[in-house]
């Protein structure tokens, strides 16, 4: 049977982003948004999407986590509170949606502590769980230096730079790749990594592109989104995370 994955989605409304009210049918309507891409690839992989509500009660995780076979943290337009990794809030963080991370953060220590299943964040979904087990993020990659992280237009899955790929890392074993050439569209990333993780794939620039746990259990973080591009190797990426899920 195929496995159920179970995909967050991004909180909007009027108060977070400007664009919002454009995105729902009334004025004071919040909406519950998950990109095209996420489900897509999750079906092409053999898995079966299900769409994760932001919940306030947060007594739901618990439910959701007994559902679905694993969980699949996605992108997002939102920052992560730099309140939730100890740090002042910079004048470079925008979109902070206190419902978006009281949710993810939620679900992603329950799956953690109370299951043995597969987690996998992807963009904003990976320095979720990084910051959520004691990690820091940079809040603005340009501002320390690294120009080469932001979208620079043309096709979402246009590769951007290159990442170099540890052996013996759950990357390494789904693409039989040292090295990819990776799309780029984000202003943050992984600073410290959180000390169950360790480094599995770096941009020539020295920033952690993604990161693994330690262990059998895969609970892993990846910046860019291989979720969006058609290659055959990066799709190969949503294949391992889906078996991953079947073997649960």
């Amino acid at each position: 049977m195929a496995p159920l994955i179970g995909l967050t989605s991004n909180y909007f409304d009027e108060r977070c982003h400007e664009e919002a009210p454009d995105l729902m049918p009334l004025r004071d309507q919040g909406a519950y948004l998950i990109p095209e891409d996420f489900p897509r690839c999750i079906e092409r992989a053999g898995g079966v999407p299900v769409m994760l509500p932001v919940t306030d009660d947060l007594s739901l995780v618990a439910r959701y986590a007994e559902i679905c076979d694993g969980f699949f943290l996605i992108g997002g337009a939102c920052d992560v509170d730099p309140r939730r990794y100890g740090q002042e809030r910079s004048e470079f963080v925008t979109n902070l949606v206190a419902r978006n991370d009281d949710f993810e953060f939620a679900l992603a220590k329950y799956v953690v502590e109370q299951t043995d299943k597969p987690l996998l964040g992807v963009c904003r979904g990976s320095q979720v769980i990084n910051a959520a087990f004691g990690g820091t993020l940079i809040q603005h990659l340009p501002a320390r230096g690294y120009r080469g992280h932001r979208f620079a237009g043309g096709a979402k899955g246009a590769p951007q730079h290159s990442v170099r790929i540890e052996k013996n890392s759950f990357l390494y074993r789904a693409t039989s790749a040292a090295e990819l050439q990776v799309n780029s569209m984000h202003h943050q990333a992984v600073d410290t990594l959180a000390p169950m993780f360790h480094a599995t794939a770096y941009a020539p620039d020295g920033v952690i592109e993604a990161y693994e746990a330690d262990g059998d259990r895969l609970i892993a973080g990846i910046q860019w989104h291989p979720e969006m591009m058609d290659e055959p190797v990066q799709q190969s990426i949503c294949r391992a995370f889906v078996d991953r899920c079947a073997r649960k």
